[in-house]
């Protein structure tokens, strides 16, 4: 951490702070995805992970990219005030099919 960093203070800022983190994450790992997969580097270090060309690696790392672009979605959702999942509480159920089996 920098000298100048201060913490966030409300959970808009937080999320703010946490999309543009995930954002450089973002970009650094699909510039290493694309140099693994054009031949142009056989090993790539992001952060702690070290990553080679062989396809279980680029597996995580494309499973890396995707949980990422979901997390910024969620953040982004929850910035722009919708709501972060469209979930249901209420099943229908037929009264006319309890009892009965298929």
């Amino acid at each position: 951490m920098s000298e100048d960093f201060t913490p966030p203070k409300t959970r808009r800022e937080w999320l703010m702070y946490e999309r543009t983190r995930l954002y450089k994450a973002l970009t650094d790992a699909v510039k290493g995805y694309e140099d693994l997969v054009s031949g142009a580097i056989t090993s790539y270090s992001l952060g702690t992970r070290s990553i080679t060309r062989y396809t279980p690696d680029l597996n995580a790392l494309s499973a890396f990219i995707t949980n990422t672009q979901n997390r910024i979605a969620e953040i982004e959702a929850i910035l722009n005030g919708r709501p972060v999942r469209n979930t249901s509480r209420y099943v229908f159920m037929d009264p006319s099919m309890i009892g009965r089996r298929w």
